[in-house]
């Protein structure tokens, strides 16, 4: 992997929040989707199929990003180029990768050397450092393989009542059903869900809103984060309730997706545009949103599965 300079960082950073902006714009985000896993079958979080991994936080972004206007999420299956050579998958010749940024605390490469006889050498290197360096990583999905090929890595399938009873224990949130409840909501200074009593008929309905209501309350301090996630308390208007918002959405998306549950978007067309305006404006923003929402989504309390 070669490292990337901060010019290149920030041109990509750009065009991904470009991309999202106007995918915001025009209601084409993922996260502007309504869908329902068990029938909408395309509608799974990427992850990397030779080792299991789901693409996460603003690697999500760098991939959605790339989606086509005419696609609802776009491809979800993905490798590097290392990977294919290994399981001796052929590329296609005008296959183009997504660059996606890869940080680690390593100061890694090849430098020149000398041996005995004075022959010029490549020698690899790999040094640890305090601070993360940006690199290189590339990444196709299956559509840019051609031949047969076999995955290595299976899907799999989660038990959703026991998912959720999982995330209330761990997170010591307590559901509070209350007959003929009209609108679900988080009370945060008792840590409860109140919500409506279960309909046998319409279950997956009640484990969506209160998967959505876990997804805002991991911002309270000492969950996903020790501090408050910003615009945690805020008041609807702020601009920093938006970002929560946004940072609650995508986390209520993802754990959707893991867990065959059916999504409703919840940003309004006024709140897409005014997150548009702000990536468009600084795309870090983008950047620090995306990265927040991953220990949201997958902060310990909630973790499903931390190998996936």
């Amino acid at each position: 992997m070669a490292k990337v300079t901060d010019e290149i960082r920030d041109e990509r950073r750009l065009s991904v929040a470009l991309k999202i902006a106007d995918q915001l714009r025009k209601g084409e985000a993922v996260w502007q989707q309504e869908f329902n896993p068990v029938i909408n079958k395309e509608f799974a979080l990427p992850y990397n199929v030779e080792t299991g991994r789901r693409f996460s936080g603003y690697n999500m972004m760098e991939i959605f990003a790339n989606k086509q206007s005419n696609e609802k999420i776009g491809p979800t299956q993905f490798f590097t180029f290392e990977e294919a050579k290994n399981e001796n998958w052929i590329i296609k010749k005008n296959a183009t990768a997504i660059p996606i940024e890869h940080h680690v605390k390593f100061d890694m490469g090849y430098k020149d050397i000398v041996d005995k006889d004075g022959k010029k050498n490549k020698e690899f290197y790999k040094e640890k450092t305090e601070k993360p360096i940006l690199y290189n990583q590339h990444v196709f999905s299956l559509k840019d393989l051609q031949g047969e090929y076999k995955l290595p890595y299976p899907e799999s399938k989660i038990n959703t009542a026991e998912a959720i009873e999982n995330i209330l224990k761990n997170t010591d949130i307590k559901i509070v059903n209350e007959k003929g409840l009209q609108k679900s909501f988080y009370a945060a200074k008792r840590n409860e869900i109140h919500i409506a009593a279960m309909d046998e008929n319409k279950k997956d309905e009640y484990y969506s809103n209160i998967l959505r209501h876990v997804a805002k309350a991991a911002g309270k301090e000492g969950r996903a984060f020790g501090k408050e996630l910003e615009g945690y308390s805020a008041k609807a208007g702020d601009l920093s309730y938006v970002k929560n918002k946004f940072i609650t959405e995508l986390a209520t998306m993802q754990l959707s997706m893991r867990m065959g549950l059916p999504y409703k978007p919840q940003l309004s067309e006024f709140e897409s545009k005014q997150l548009a305006g702000l990536i468009e404006k600084k795309p870090v923003n983008l950047v620090i949103m995306a990265n927040q929402n991953a220990p949201v989504a997958r902060t310990p309390a909630m973790d499903i599965n931390p190998n996936k």
